[in-house]
């Protein structure tokens, strides 16, 4: 399982996923690793790799993606006209292992030049259970039970650049600026069971926000994002302490 505490921008996993698999040195004989610089080969493993190690490879750590199991998702947004504490839980993304990164920038033996990511997909489903309560475009909104989020069209991108540090006289990386981006072409909600169980205020309530999803959106979006700027860059870190950043690639 996978635990979270916001809702996380999908590539990011992906990525994530990817770098474990490269610093544990536990390649399998059909993923190689990648020359400094080189954005095709690296493209070209790591969608191998999603298409490929969909269900997960024990030999190279890498958990099952279809679908990817998440203990728990929230967003919290305080202020504007959408303030809400929306938490999911015992949720599965499914999706993820059709997402296709087509852009790697960087990736260069200097850490402290930046690199770029994106990645897009045409659909990813967050199904599982969910707690809400606040206001939408100033509507109250309360409820729990089963719920369904799916994206259409999506397009994410993350860009960082790190600095160097030393440990047991090797250099290792560490993110130094992190930024993230999401942007969706659809955006469709079920929450079941909205204001205890009144199916005629509940019904109302996903018409709503599903004819309005773009600005409800635009709301939460920055809270969202920004919070998974920090847990991806601990992750980031984490996988960067493991192996001196030389290792990480083949030359």
């Amino acid at each position: 399982m996978i635990k979270f505490i916001a809702i996380a921008p999908l590539g990011l996993i992906i990525i994530v996923n990817f770098a474990t698999i490269l610093v544990k040195g536990q390649l399998p004989p059909d993923v190689k690793k990648c020359k400094y610089e080189d954005e095709q080969c690296f493209i070209e493993q790591f969608n191998y790799v999603l298409s490929n190690k969909k269900n997960g490879d024990r030999s190279m750590n890498l958990v099952s993606l279809e679908p990817l199991e998440i203990t728990s998702i929230s967003i919290q947004q305080p202020s504007g006209s959408v303030t809400i504490d929306l938490r999911f839980f015992n949720s599965k993304l499914h999706g993820l292992s059709e997402a296709r990164l087509f852009s790697a920038k960087g990736l260069h033996k200097d850490i402290t030049k930046p690199c770029e990511f994106r990645a897009k997909g045409d659909t990813i489903m967050l199904i599982g259970d969910y707690k809400i309560d606040g206001r939408v475009l100033f509507l109250p909104i309360s409820g729990g039970g089963a719920a369904n989020m799916t994206i259409r069209d999506y397009e994410f991108k993350l860009k960082y650049d790190g600095t160097f540090v030393e440990k047991k006289g090797k250099k290792h990386g560490k993110v130094r600026k992190l930024v993230a981006d999401l942007k969706i072409g659809d955006l469709d909600i079920d929450f079941e069971n909205l204001f205890n169980g009144n199916k005629q205020l509940s019904d109302n309530m996903n018409v709503f926000l599903n004819e309005n999803w773009r600005e409800i959106w635009n709301e939460v979006k920055k809270s969202a994002i920004g919070a998974f700027e920090s847990v991806f860059r601990t992750l980031i870190d984490n996988t960067f302490s493991k192996l001196p950043y030389d290792e990480l690639f083949s030359e």
